[in-house]
């Protein structure tokens, strides 16, 4: 009887951190909506930048940057990164004041700092990729 007690306890909990869990995303679906688009564009436009085939023949101290792929990375993808860097910020700060006045010890708000970081990992990832590709020899 024991065990069922404790059995019935740990599905209610279960049940509450699911819960807690779907409205986080929920309530954060704007913010991953964006950021995941803004990943897409950054992509879509850091390619128009990438070298082709015949740039990639020539070694990596021979090449020259054009002046259009200049104009990519200054003129649409630093104001893109600026643009998230801030929504992020903003993000970070809303989370931090939650956790401050909701308690430490509420896992909503760990999950948001947790979505947050992933938001995070994805960009330096996307960001990572766009300079590997941008280098990248045979």
């Amino acid at each position: 009887m024991d065990g069922m007690m404790q059995m019935q306890q740990y599905l209610i909990k279960l049940n509450k951190l699911i819960t807690t869990h779907s409205r986080v995303f929920s309530k954060n679906k704007y913010w991953i909506i964006a950021n995941t688009l803004g990943v897409i564009l950054y992509i879509f436009l850091a390619s128009l930048s990438w070298p082709t085939i015949e740039q990639l023949m020539i070694p990596l101290w021979g090449r020259t940057e054009s002046d259009e792929s200049f104009l990519i990375h200054f003129v649409a993808q630093l104001p893109l990164i600026i643009l998230f860097f801030f929504v992020n910020i903003a993000w970070i700060i809303k989370i931090v004041v939650d956790l401050f006045t909701e308690g430490f010890r509420k896992p909503k708000s760990w999950m948001q700092f947790c979505l947050w970081l992933i938001i995070c990992i994805a960009w330096i990832c996307t960001v990572s990729y766009d300079r590997f590709r941008s280098i990248q020899e045979i």
